[in-house]
């Protein structure tokens, strides 16, 4: 597979992250770098106790029209369009799917 970017979309509760990543990178990847962006913006509404690490990403995960997407999954091979919509999910993650 050679290496393009897709511009995805990342919805969660802290906001749009709208950014371009390699098709190559396997959607945990995708996973961790929209929970690191989402914990900068939520620095300081969290809830004590409330923030993730990337070491708690399995307790996360990234939705596309309705199906939960496998981290294990490489970008590239999911079909997903230029500018998809993706959502983040998780314990401190709610509602906007």
């Amino acid at each position: 597979m050679s290496g393009q970017n897709i511009t995805l979309i990342v919805v969660s509760d802290f906001g749009e992250i709208k950014e371009q990543f390699d098709t190559r990178l396997k959607v945990s990847y995708l996973k961790t770098r929209a929970l690191m962006i989402s914990q900068i913006r939520a620095f300081s509404t969290a809830p004590k106790g409330g923030m993730f690490t990337p070491s708690q990403a399995d307790r996360y995960y990234i939705i596309f029209e309705g199906i939960r997407l496998q981290d294990d999954k490489i970008l590239g091979e999911l079909g997903l369009p230029d500018g998809a919509r993706v959502f983040l999910k998780g314990p401190f993650l709610h509602g906007l799917f």
